[in-house]
């Protein structure tokens, strides 16, 4: 019982005395800190990373559209530079020179952007584990056909089966980016 009455006493004197604190702190200028809960912050921002690749980026983050608004309206964009937003959905596994890229919605099969990049010497340039990631990319908006051979040649690299290749039928419609300059989040560079 005499340790019970100890520790009420001693809350009440500790309560008291932060309440006395802050209001001579009021005063003197001391430090309300001591009996005051800190402020809990929000969650701290991580800072993420970016790879880039090709060229450097002239355009700013507020004009980046959809790659899916270039897909819908590709003879819109024909021609213009254009910085564009979506997800890596393919990439080159044997040297990681080229990369497709559409909405964050796609399905296999729906139409995307191609970026082809200069075979590099050795290695790979764009990692395989992009596949999935966001990117940015800016570049000249081609709206141009691939010949039959080149687009069966990417399907093998890409992995795809007998079958899916030999359905690759005549030339191929394909949106494509010259001198292209891309980020992808996330990612480390390849080489």
């Amino acid at each position: 019982m005499r340790t019970t009455l100890i520790a009420g006493f001693s809350a009440a004197l500790f309560i008291g005395g932060c309440a006395t604190n802050t209001q001579t702190a009021k005063s003197t200028n001391h430090d309300e800190s001591v009996c005051e809960m800190p402020a809990i912050e929000g969650t701290p921002t991580v800072a993420k990373s970016f790879a880039k690749f090709g060229e450097e980026q002239k355009l700013a983050a507020a004009d980046t559209v959809p790659v899916s608004s270039v897909l819908a309206s590709p003879d819109q964009y024909e021609g213009k530079y254009v910085r564009m937003s979506g997800v890596v959905t393919a990439v080159c596994p044997k040297k990681g020179c080229w990369m497709r890229v559409a909405s964050a919605d796609a399905k296999p099969g729906d139409a995307n952007v191609f970026i082809k990049f200069p075979d590099p010497p050795e290695g790979m340039y764009i990692p395989l584990e992009a596949v999935g990631h966001t990117t940015t990319i800016e570049g000249t908006v081609k709206n141009g056909t691939m010949s039959e051979a080149a687009a069966r040649h990417f399907k093998q690299d890409a992995g795809a089966s007998a079958d899916e290749i030999a359905q690759v039928v005549g030339d191929q419609k394909q949106v494509m980016i010259a001198k292209p300059a891309v980020t992808i989040e996330g990612v480390g560079k390849a080489n």
